[in-house]
């Protein structure tokens, strides 16, 4: 379920069950602003079932149940025959990063230039992202959302051979050693991001 969630919040959802004989699963793709009905009979035997579930988005954000990051600690859901077991499972959002990416000398960039930047997010636990950005500014303002927990990097890449810049990590950094770690919390929205672009 997301209570934060006003509009359609697409949202993939798995549950799977292990069993003797051969193992089961069962999805839901869509608004889980209500939550999402997953159905599992245990008839026999206790079922022991597994929950997570990820954003429809770049980063597969997911959240295991009972409401955990990494798949090591989540839990099972027992089943026993005859009873019925409702459980909720409360969706990561992740965090927003919003700023602005500028010269060298901390002027606007030529408008020119904006459609070849794109970025990328080098997270501990994760690795490496594309990320769309959701807005990008004539200033050069951009907005990212959808962050998974947890320390990262961000860099501005710069496609083609003939820029004056070169891809730059942020706040300033001409290489991933140079570039300073963000700590991004679920739920949270860190503004200011300046990124001032390198030269060749």
């Amino acid at each position: 379920r997301e209570p934060g969630c006003v509009d359609a919040c697409p949202r993939y959802v798995r549950a799977s069950s292990g069993h003797p004989y051969h193992s089961e699963s069962s999805t839901w793709w869509g608004a889980a602003r209500d939550g999402a009905q997953l159905l599992f009979r245990a008839i026999e035997t206790t079922r022991d079932v597994e929950i997570d579930t990820s954003m429809y988005g770049p980063f597969g954000l997911r959240t295991f149940w009972p409401g955990v990051v990494y798949q090591s600690d989540q839990e099972v859901v027992e089943v026993e025959p005859g009873e019925t077991a409702v459980v909720w499972l409360d969706a990561l959002a992740g965090g927003t990063l919003r700023g602005r990416v500028v010269g060298s000398d901390g002027e606007s960039l030529p408008t020119s230039m904006l459609p070849s930047l794109s970025f990328e997010i080098l997270h501990e636990n994760r690795g490496a992202f594309d990320v769309s950005v959701s807005q990008l500014e004539p200033d050069g303002g951009f907005s990212i959302s959808g962050v998974p927990p947890g320390a990262c990097r961000v860099v501005a890449r710069v496609r083609g051979p003939n820029s004056e810049y070169r891809d730059t990590w942020w706040p300033n950094g001409g290489s991933s050693d140079e570039g300073e770690t963000l700590t991004v919390y679920d739920g949270d929205k860190i503004h200011d991001l300046e990124i001032r672009m390198q030269q060749r």
